[in-house]
């Protein structure tokens, strides 16, 4: 009986994805990693419930997850503009991708909101 409770329970796992689109759009998970894709943390997610972890893993916010534990204190002095929300909806220009992770660690700001729009300088289009 115990083999048969075996199969009965493998039988009725939870079906993962096998392949995930390779589109980059990064989210942050409730663990604190970052997935390259909504198809990838499912994934993680599903593993986690199989694997019977009683860990509930869920996307956090959009994004590259940012560790603040570790604020960057110094970034390179590098020209390469995104265009970002810093958590206060307000579009702002950050000298680097540095700039911009330095500055939404060092005040603390975990709103799904701060994230980078796009590559480049704001303009009053992408407002």
């Amino acid at each position: 009986m115990k083999i048969f409770g075996f199969f009965a329970g493998f039988a009725f796992a939870e079906k993962c994805a096998q392949m995930c689109p390779m589109n980059i759009e990064e989210v942050c998970g409730s663990d604190g990693n970052t997935y390259t894709n909504n198809c990838s943390l499912e994934t993680a997610a599903c593993e986690l419930r199989n694997a019977k972890t009683g860990i509930n893993l869920v996307k956090a916010y959009d994004g590259t997850c940012v560790d603040y534990s570790n604020c960057e204190r110094a970034c390179p002095r590098i020209l390469d503009p995104v265009c970002a929300n810093a958590g206060d909806n307000q579009m702002r220009t950050f000298g680097n991708l540095c700039e911009f992770r330095s500055e939404i660690c060092g005040k603390g700001i975990k709103s799904e909101m701060a994230r980078v729009m796009h590559s480049g300088e704001c303009n009053h289009e992408s407002l």
